[in-house]
């Protein structure tokens, strides 16, 4: 006599308490697996930073101790960081020709910048110099603006001109070179972008890399600090200004 199994498939119940495990699986699983990819996009984006900042410290070695000026990419009032601009800058000797070097992987924005005369430009850069470490400005008690030269008083004049000295900086592992900056959506009819490569006054940190922004010291080491800290009022857990302090 022949057995007969019985060939019962799945209910229907039972197909849609699957999905719905699957579902939740996915729903926990997705957000961690793209930290993870988030976290990888930091670490190219650190390593950028890193090539940067060692070559502006290279540059202070050779130029007497002085720091790149504001106008290292040649542009008399910003540092526009797009690739033209920066194949004549004083940083570019010294970095190699990695491609999008100038830009955080996690960084998607796609749009133009307006030079001052008129002409439209495509720029490539998210990392911005910290204007505390140029004469944009004042250090107080040694370096004020009423002690400049004649015709040196306006600060950006001066920041373009000249390097600061790294030796003022009695702390160089708190003295915050370059900055991931958070895009600005203020008043640019050419779209959302970093309205230009000096990081200073209201300028924020982005929050890209799962709310955290990379940031190069004038030590030479590399750290991260929280998303949208204002230049102007960060301070850290003791009281002193993250961007601009050189107290103890």
């Amino acid at each position: 006599m022949k057995e007969f199994r019985s060939k019962r498939g799945f209910t229907l119940i039972e197909l849609l308490v699957v999905i719905a495990i699957i579902a939740i699986l996915a729903a926990i699983l997705f957000p961690v697996f793209e930290s993870a990819r988030e976290n990888g996009r930091a670490t190219r984006c650190m390593s950028n930073m890193k090539q940067i900042n060692n070559a502006a410290i290279q540059y202070a070695d050779d130029n007497g101790g002085k720091f790149v000026a504001l106008n290292f990419c040649g542009d008399p009032w910003s540092i526009n960081w797009d690739h033209n601009a920066f194949k004549s800058s004083a940083l570019y000797p010294y970095i190699s020709k990695t491609k999008n070097i100038l830009k955080c992987p996690s960084d998607t924005r796609k749009s133009t910048i307006i030079t001052p005369g008129g002409a439209e430009r495509e720029y490539k850069f998210s990392y911005t110099l910290n204007g505390w470490v140029t004469w944009r400005v004042e250090h107080y008690p040694d370096f004020m603006y009423s002690d400049y030269p004649s015709g040196l008083k306006d600060p950006v004049i001066r920041a373009s001109k000249d390097g600061f000295p790294v030796s003022w900086f009695r702390y160089p592992s708190r003295t915050v070179t370059f900055v991931d900056e958070h895009t600005d959506f203020r008043t640019y009819k050419e779209g959302p972008r970093v309205n230009d490569g000096l990081f200073v006054f209201d300028d924020h940190t982005t929050d890209r890399h799962n709310g955290m922004a990379n940031v190069m010291y004038l030590d030479g080491h590399a750290g991260r600090l929280r998303g949208h800290l204002e230049w102007d009022t960060a301070k850290d857990k003791y009281g002193r200004f993250i961007f601009h302090s050189n107290n103890n």
